[in-house]
This record gives C-alpha cells, sequence and structure tokens, in this order.
C-alpha cells in the first residue's frame, strides 16, 4: 500500500513538470514560478531547471538572464522602502524605494544581511 502511494506521488510530481512544457517547442524557456534565478528551459517535451549566474534574475520579455532590477520579478511595494536579497549573490541586494526597484551591492568586505535589510560585515552574516 505504502509503495502505491509513493508511486502516485512521483506520477503527479513528474506529470506537473512535464506540464510545464506541454505544448512548448523544443529549447523554449518559461520563468520558473516560486525562484526569480531560475528558468525552465524545454527539451524534447521535458522541463530542465536552469539557474542564472550569481546575482542576475530570469526575464521573461527578452527570455535571458538579466539584472534583477530588469527582470521585474522582485515585487516591490508600491509605497515605503525595503531591501530585498539577491538569491546567490550574498553581497546583493534590491533596494525597493516607492515602487522602484535598484540594483544595489555590498561594499567590499560587507555581505548583505537579511536578518537586518542592510550590509553587514561578513563574519555576522550567514549567506
Amino acid at each position: 500500500m505504502k509503495l502505491l502511494v509513493v508511486a502516485c506521488c512521483l506520477l503527479v510530481v513528474s506529470y506537473s513538470h512535464a506540464q510545464n512544457c506541454y505544448g512548448q517547442q523544443n529549447g523554449s524557456t518559461q520563468p520558473d514560478p516560486s525562484r526569480c534565478n531560475y528558468y525552465n528551459f524545454c527539451s524534447n517535451g521535458k522541463t530542465i531547471a536552469v539557474s542564472c549566474p550569481a546575482g542576475l534574475h530570469y526575464n521573461a520579455q527578452v527570455k535571458a538572464c538579466d539584472l534583477p532590477s530588469r527582470a521585474r520579478c522582485v515585487r516591490c511595494p508600491v509605497s515605503g522602502f525595503r531591501n530585498v536579497p539577491v538569491a546567490g549573490a550574498c553581497n546583493k541586494f534590491i533596494q525597493c524605494f516607492q515602487g522602484v526597484a535598484t540594483d544595489r551591492e555590498c561594499p567590499k568586505g560587507l555581505l548583505f544581511d537579511p536578518r537586518y535589510g542592510h550590509c553587514n560585515l561578513e563574519r555576522n552574516v550567514r549567506c
């Protein structure tokens, strides 16, 4: 019985991944719905998750990895100020101000600390 449940779960997972490429041309790309720094590449009806180089996000408009502010995956609040970490790049962050995203980088020797929302000494940041 347990084996049947596991088999059914695997079938659902593989079916949902295959659906990402259903009806898509071989070689087409789509943004990953949950990770800005990944995209899905369709190869012979199968979905392959591909990560962008460190500090870049997938830009669906140009179908390539790009600066996070241009990729527009991070949704900045319409009002206020907030700093958001960039996945895969410990020294980079996105500065959101009044709905506008700007790419920022910590000075040498510092890393972005998501706990406090600003750059901090490397020894104080878990990355």
